[in-house]
């Protein structure tokens, strides 16, 4: 008896699913520290913070990895969590990469 092709698919995509929920497992998360050392990181003042919008406010220094000159940026973060680790008038480093066509800081940290 031949298998249809409808079933071939589903036992494919069922396969395929299965396979990349496995590797996703296995893939480890990077810690903070891991980040600040393979990312580009800049150097920032936080002034101002909106939580609500998901965003934070920052006089910085040029952002290498983006080609923005220093300038003050309200910067969209990717996990909402970062804000609650800055305070207006600290000195930060942060990340940005570009999600959804804006740029969006992936790491915010205090910085002495």
């Amino acid at each position: 008896m031949k298998p249809t092709l409808a079933a071939t698919c589903l036992l494919f995509i069922a396969a395929a699913s299965t396979a990349q929920t496995a590797t996703e497992r296995a893939m480890p998360v990077p810690s903070a520290a891991s980040i600040a050392a393979t990312k580009v990181l800049t150097a920032g003042v936080v002034q101002r913070i909106d939580p609500a919008a998901g965003t934070v406010t920052l006089r910085h220094e040029a952002v290498t990895n983006r080609k923005m000159a220093a300038a003050t940026t309200t910067f969209a973060v990717a996990d909402r969590n970062l804000l609650a680790e800055v305070h207006a008038g600290e000195r930060v480093r942060f990340h940005v990469e570009i999600v959804n066509g804006a740029p969006t800081l992936t790491y915010l940290r205090h910085h002495r």
